[in-house]
């Protein structure tokens, strides 16, 4: 598993695709309350946590239940658990929800990543050079 994270709009889709030559046919964008794991990368991590919690489904038994099947994908998260603390109840609970499924995700990574103005820096792993 490979962790990319960072603030919205900085570049980590970019990052991944260069440092992992990812097309677009490879990238699956979450919109609802699965993810389609024919991809080899599922990106917007954070907007499947808030869809769950939106419809008042589990997020981390869901997790746990498929965590078989990120093990072999590259994630991408968007960073929102800085900042001020949201004032609605969902809002805070979304933030914390992702805080706490990332921390997961990044123990149980090969690598992981953090991209900040497009630059990434290598948090955990080691990238070996194909030359």
């Amino acid at each position: 598993m490979i962790v990319i994270f960072g603030g919205s709009h900085q570049g980590k889709t970019d990052f991944a695709r260069k440092l992992l030559g990812l097309g677009e046919n490879d990238i699956y964008e979450c919109c609802g309350t699965e993810a389609d794991f024919s991809y080899r990368c599922i990106s917007h991590l954070e907007r499947l946590v808030l869809s769950r919690l939106e419809a008042d489904l589990p997020v981390f038994d869901w997790f746990d239940e498929h965590m078989e099947d990120f093990r072999d994908k590259v994630i991408i998260c968007d960073d929102i658990c800085c900042g001020v603390v949201p004032i609605d109840k969902l809002m805070r609970l979304y933030r914390d929800n992702v805080g706490k499924q990332m921390q997961i995700f990044c123990r149980e990574a090969d690598e992981v990543y953090r991209v900040y103005a497009g630059l990434g820096e290598r948090l955990k792993g080691r990238r070996e050079d194909a030359s």
